[in-house]
């Protein structure tokens, strides 16, 4: 017998090829790790020591990158309400501020400004277009983004930070009914 990624004995099937109730259907998956990475040689513990204390040194600059980045993602929100700038066109640096902070968030331990940042990408994948409509959403997240931050808040399960990220959830809620409708 020959071993294919997927089982294609269908005993476990009804007539329809729909696996019945309690039954299962194997996959048979092959392990191509090793193919993939070479013969082996292992990670040299020294490295990722080095590369563990790399980053707790950066850790502390992280917080005043990321401040930079929210001050700016608040520059282009405060530029717009103000009608100095189009929404629209900053929807590419809104995200890209956003993005940037999800990913280095967890890197640095603060798991909750990668919620956050997350929510606000999420937000935006969301959306075709931007307007002023937007901006309560748009604030929200920029200024749970700045607190967290500021008081250096670094784990997800505060229940302030837990409230925080259902609270902006719900208002995203309400702007996907409200433009829907």
């Amino acid at each position: 017998m020959t071993a294919s990624l997927i089982d294609t004995d269908l005993d476990d099937a009804d007539p329809m090829g729909e696996l019945v109730a309690g039954e299962h259907q194997i996959i048979h998956v092959p392990n191509t790790l090793r193919a993939k990475t070479g013969p082996g040689e292992r990670v040299d513990p020294a490295l990722v020591k080095e590369a563990e204390m790399a980053i707790q040194e950066m850790a502390g600059e992280f917080r005043v990158w990321a401040l930079e980045d929210v001050a700016e993602l608040r520059g282009i929100l405060t530029e717009c309400v103000e009608g100095n700038d189009e929404l629209a066109g900053k929807r590419e640096k809104i995200y890209d501020i956003s993005h940037n902070v999800k990913g280095q968030g967890s890197t640095f331990g603060y798991t909750l400004l990668t919620s956050v940042a997350d929510n606000l990408c999420n937000f935006l994948d969301s959306q075709d277009d931007l307007s002023l409509d937007h901006i309560p959403v748009l604030m929200a997240h920029m200024e749970a983004l700045h607190a967290i931050l500021r008081f250096d808040v670094k784990g997800s399960d505060d229940p302030t930070g837990q409230e925080i990220v259902r609270s902006l959830h719900e208002l995203i809620g309400k702007k996907t009914v409200r433009a829907s409708l």
